[in-house]
């Protein structure tokens, strides 16, 4: 028996198609349809079993997709069938490498196998310009540049230009899972999130949970867990700086576990001190008058001790 293959360029049409409208939801089959002769080149009639295979090479290699399918119905020697009926084809088997069609009759396997070849439109698969919508189920990986709203920046893996009469946050996430919305690992040096800010504000936290924490940060390293500066330049310009030790420093590199470079202002309610004393003014008397109240606070101890001798 011989295999004469016929509409091989239509199962490659159909098999581009499929592709170029992967962002819809799309059957996971391909329509192929071929001509089986006796050896004397005579169609016939008969059923057979077939067995068809897509591999990355023309003598096989790595066979990535297989299914067999029982019973398929010769009349006049054609046979009709659809690739994937029985085991489904994906995306994964099409990754952009040339791959063959190999094809068994019951055992014996028909020569040559078939390259899948694209089309002149299907060439477009590989961009996305001029879609209109969509959804896309799935992972989803990009090698190189996406620019949203405008073109692609060589500076930026993922551009977001967003129009000034948009209204809305440029990236909206709801998160629902146990997990980080956002989780960022910095491998090399440089800031892990970066705000070049010309507007209003750099960053808004809008907590809207009585028990939640507006900034959450753990540091587990040496390095200030938060550093505010008037510029980068290392060591100057500080203007807030908390250590990893739980010093605050206001203006400076803090030693202490509160220092401040500068005037501390206090408009109301005054000082604490660990004795439970508030100051509210600052002290102003003379000398004498330092002595004479010093000479008045421990005649009242004196007072007080000689009280708790006799009880």
């Amino acid at each position: 028996m011989n295999f004469v293959r016929l509409l091989s360029t239509f199962a490659t049409l159909i098999l581009m198609l499929t592709a170029m409208t992967s962002f819809a939801v799309v059957p996971s089959t391909i329509n192929y349809q071929g001509r089986l002769t006796d050896d004397g080149g005579n169609p016939i009639d008969t059923t057979v079993d077939m067995t068809f295979s897509i591999c990355t090479d023309s003598t096989g290699g790595l066979c990535i997709w297989g299914e067999t399918q029982e019973d398929v119905v010769v009349t006049d020697g054609l046979f009709n069938i659809k690739l994937g009926s029985d085991s489904a084809l994906t995306d994964k088997v099409f990754d952009g490498n040339n791959r063959w069609l190999h094809v068994k009759v019951g055992i014996q396997s028909i020569e040559p196998s078939i390259e899948l070849i694209t089309t002149p439109y299907a060439f477009r698969v590989s961009t996305i310009d001029g879609a209109t919508g969509g959804n896309i189920s799935g992972d989803i990986k990009v090698d190189g540049h996406v620019g949203i709203g405008t073109e692609s920046s060589d500076s930026c893996v993922l551009f977001i230009n967003r129009k000034s009469t948009d209204i809305g946050g440029v990236v909206c996430i709801i998160d629902s899972s146990l997990g980080s919305s956002i989780y960022v690992e910095k491998i090399d040096d440089g800031p892990g999130i970066w705000v070049s800010n010309k507007g209003n504000e750099g960053i808004g936290i809008y907590n809207e949970i009585d028990a939640g924490v507006g900034l959450y940060l753990i540091q587990k390293a040496s390095a200030p867990a938060l550093d505010i500066r008037e510029d980068t330049t290392s060591g100057a310009g500080i203007l807030l700086r908390v250590n990893s030790d739980g010093k605050v420093g206001i203006g400076n590199q803090p030693s202490e576990k509160l220092e401040v470079s500068g005037i501390i202002y206090s408009n109301t309610g005054g000082f604490r001190f660990p004795d439970g004393s508030v100051q509210t003014t600052a002290y102003t008397g003379s000398k004498d008058a330092i002595i004479k109240d010093l000479l008045v606070r421990i005649e009242k101890l004196e007072k007080r001790l000689k009280y708790l001798e006799n009880n």
